[in-house]
């Protein structure tokens, strides 16, 4: 299967369920056919419609959770989340997870892909830091230079040139931010 096959796959079953949804009707009775066999829609907690199905790539077999958006989803603070604000809103996302290891791929959002991001799950190591005397610098010194620690070197040609006065842009800290974040697993079980 080729990947425009697979997208033209996942913008198929986006289009079932978003017009079950629009037409009222019931996504159990819409039966999508794969390679593998022919698999019903369902309905999940709080009235999400998608579908559970395997489908074969050749070289291996994947299952598949296609399923809408949650407008009703919210943070632990009861404020809705950016995507259910979406959802709401009118946009179409489905999210697409690897039913067997339970790992999001990623969301088709008004027909285009967004692929998932892999979240950091390595603990991070913290090593005691080398103590060293630091001493008064002289009048002839740059101050700086006292505080660099011998075995570390400073690579001058590889900090960012930041002009006085300047802070870090808020873009840098809205990126992490806005980073995906996949559905909560435990809303979308029988």
């Amino acid at each position: 299967m080729t990947n425009e096959q697979r997208m033209s796959f996942l913008r198929f079953i986006a289009n079932t369920i978003f017009q079950s949804k629009a037409m009222n009707t019931d996504i159990t009775k819409i039966t999508l056919t794969t390679n593998t066999g022919n698999w019903p829609g369902r309905m999940f907690n709080g009235g999400l419609r998608g579908y559970d199905f395997s489908l074969n790539l050749g070289d291996r077999t994947i299952n598949l959770r296609c399923l809408e958006q949650n407008p009703n989803k919210t943070d632990n603070f009861g404020n809705l989340k950016k995507y259910a604000i979406l959802a709401r809103q009118g946009h179409q996302i489905m999210w697409v997870i690897d039913n067997k290891n339970n790992v999001f791929l990623g969301r088709l959002q008004n027909n285009v892909w967004h692929a998932s991001f892999v979240p950091a799950t390595t603990a991070a190591t913290y090593q005691q830091p080398v103590q060293q005397e630091i001493h008064a610098p002289a009048a002839s010194q740059d101050p700086y230079m006292n505080y660099v620690q011998e075995d570390m070197p400073l690579e001058v040609d590889e900090l960012p040139e930041i002009p006085d006065g300047i802070t870090v842009p808020d873009y840098v800290f809205e990126q992490i931010a806005d980073m995906d974040e996949p559905p909560d697993w435990d809303n979308y079980n029988e």
